[in-house]
């Protein structure tokens, strides 16, 4: 009876930074120790009291015992700027791609424009000789491999769009 008072005497003190939460893939849940400044942190009872600051504000330690000192603003601001850094640069990265996504749709309209050029201009010429003829199933084969790739190509799912 004693113990189970200390126990719940224990979890009514630590009650703010207590969370139930579930294990992803089993069916138990686990108590956790939540920072009240980091959130995200999530520490396991055993390292409740041991002595080690290992919140930023240092709520995991009884007061008087050990001296934590007081470095949320300094780490919180670091992980803001470095969020703020990773946001940027996906940012550039997402807005380079978009570039060039919309160049290679340009210089395909483009060459595709040339092809159909250059078939034209071939459908409509006079075999003059037969090495005329050569060069010209020679073309024909090349603009047939284009015309194949490019569907290829215009068949594949853009996703950038997502």
């Amino acid at each position: 009876m004693e113990l189970t008072n200390q126990i719940l005497t224990l979890v009514q003190d630590l009650s703010f930074g207590l969370a139930l939460w579930r294990i992803q893939g089993h069916r138990r849940t686990s108590l956790v120790f939540v920072c009240p400044q980091q959130p995200n942190l999530k520490l396991p009872l055993s390292r409740l009291d041991d002595g080690i600051c290992d919140c930023c504000d240092g709520t995991d330690e009884p007061n008087g015992v050990v001296s934590c000192r007081d470095d949320c603003e300094e780490m919180l601001r670091a992980e803001r700027d470095a969020r703020a850094k990773l946001q940027h640069d996906f940012q550039q990265g997402y807005k380079k791609r978009r570039s060039d996504i919309e160049h290679f749709q340009t210089l395909r309209q483009f060459k595709l424009q040339q092809v159909d050029e250059l078939e034209t201009k071939l459908n409509e010429e006079v075999v003059p000789s037969i090495e005329d003829t050569q060069k010209q199933k020679y073309v024909k084969s090349r603009v047939s491999l284009v015309r194949d790739c490019s569907s290829v190509f215009h068949e594949l799912p853009d996703k950038t769009t997502g």
